[in-house]
């Protein structure tokens, strides 16, 4: 999450839209499995995208609207692979979009969008604790900025066959 924030910020300060969510969504018996509090992992979303063995999360879960989820993550994530906007595109099939609250704008209010069975919009919040931290304080995150990856602030020159 604190790489999301730090690309959403960088975008936004170069005029570019940029748009940030977390998915909020009760893993149940897999977070109990695991040594430590897994919380929503990266990628967790991904079967909800694709609308691909949503029977693993109603195990998970019970009682709760994955396929509602699952229509919601899916048509947003669409109309922005069709238009670069979440909140737009002629999509078909996707009427889950009067019935949620717009996605905003990455922007100095740094809203973000937090999907979950019924989606709220939320704000990064400067010194939020576990475990009211679905997405982490800036404290945690600024720490993480000043970590040196070898990786990090490299200007990497591509080779001449690769096509751009």
């Amino acid at each position: 999450h604190c790489s999301n924030r730090r690309a959403a910020t960088a975008w936004h300060k170069a005029g570019l839209p940029a748009y940030v969510y977390s998915l909020d969504f009760n893993l149940g018996k897999i977070d109990k499995l695991a040594p430590f509090h897994l919380g929503d992992f990266h990628s967790s979303d991904i079967l909800l995208v694709f609308k691909t063995f949503l029977w693993v999360y109603e195990l998970l879960s019970p009682g709760t609207n994955i396929q509602g989820l699952s229509d919601i993550i899916s048509c947003q994530w669409t109309s922005f692979a069709y238009s670069g906007d979440p909140n737009s595109g002629d999509v078909p099939n996707c009427g889950t979009r009067s019935t949620v609250p717009t996605w905003p704008q990455y922007d100095e209010r740094r809203l973000f969008y937090s999907l979950r069975p019924t989606p709220i919009v939320e704000q990064l919040r400067a010194n939020n604790r576990y475990p009211d931290d679905e997405f982490p304080c800036d404290e945690k995150c600024d720490l993480w900025d000043t970590v040196s990856y070898p990786w990090r602030d490299q200007h990497i020159t591509p080779p001449s066959w690769v096509v751009v």
